[in-house]
């Protein structure tokens, strides 16, 4: 999958979990959740090194 195309798919998963969470393997969502303790020891049992990533909610940006 090209880069574009692999920024247009996290940008379509990343809409459905606005305010929470989320780790990644890859373009894979191996966890999601508003509490960042949980969201991490679920991803850890996948075995990888996830990326986390807080979505922001609708109309709010974080910086």
């Amino acid at each position: 999958m090209s880069e574009a195309k692999d920024l247009a798919e996290r940008r379509r998963l990343r809409s459905r979990y606005r305010g929470e969470y989320v780790a990644w393997i890859g373009n894979k969502i191996v966890a999601h959740g508003e509490n960042l303790k949980r969201v991490i020891e679920e991803a850890k049992n996948h075995g990888e090194h996830p990326v986390i990533d807080k979505v922001e909610r609708e109309g709010v940006r974080v910086v």
